[in-house]
C-alpha cells in the first residue's frame, strides 16, 4: 500500500483487498461490486458461486447475492484495544475496556447491539 492509497482511503486503506473472480461457467454476468465485505465472506461466497454448500455465520454475507446493509468490524493489530466499525459511509471507533467497552466517536444507529455482539464474542473466546 502506497502513500496515495493511504491518503485516499484513510483508516480503511489497510483493510481493502481487491477480488477478481474469473470463470467460464459462472452464474453471474460481468459486473463490479463496490460494497464493502470482510475477508471472512470470501470462502463461503466462492463456495456458493461454485454451486457447493455454503454456510454463512451471523457475521458473514454472500458477496454475490444482494447484500443487506451491515457494519463491518475490523480489529487492527497496531491498536489492539480498538475496533473500527465501517457502517455505510461512516467510520466509528470502539474502545475495548471490559464492561466499559463503548464507541468513542461517531456511534452508528445500532451502537448498543454492536457493543453487545462484541462483548458476547469476547465472553465466548472470539479474539478481538
Amino acid at each position: 500500500m502506497g502513500e496515495a492509497e493511504a491518503a485516499l482511503f484513510g483508516l480503511t486503506a489497510a483493510a481493502r483487498i481487491p477480488l477478481i473472480v474469473l470463470g467460464g461457467k459462472l452464474p453471474l454476468t460481468r459486473h463490479q461490486i463496490d460494497d464493502p465485505f470482510q475477508q471472512a465472506d470470501i470462502v463461503p461466497s466462492l463456495r456458493y458461486l461454485a454451486g457447493q454448500t455454503a454456510c454463512f455465520d451471523r457475521r458473514q454475507r454472500n458477496i454475490f447475492a444482494t447484500p443487506e446493509p451491515r457494519c463491518i468490524l475490523h480489529a487492527r493489530t497496531d491498536r489492539t484495544n480498538r475496533i473500527y466499525a465501517f457502517c455505510g459511509g461512516s467510520i466509528s471507533t470502539i474502545e475495548l475496556d471490559g464492561d466499559r467497552t463503548a464507541f468513542i466517536d461517531n456511534p452508528p444507529r445500532d451502537a448498543s447491539s454492536i457493543i453487545e455482539e462484541i462483548n458476547l464474542d469476547r465472553a465466548f473466546g472470539y479474539d478481538w
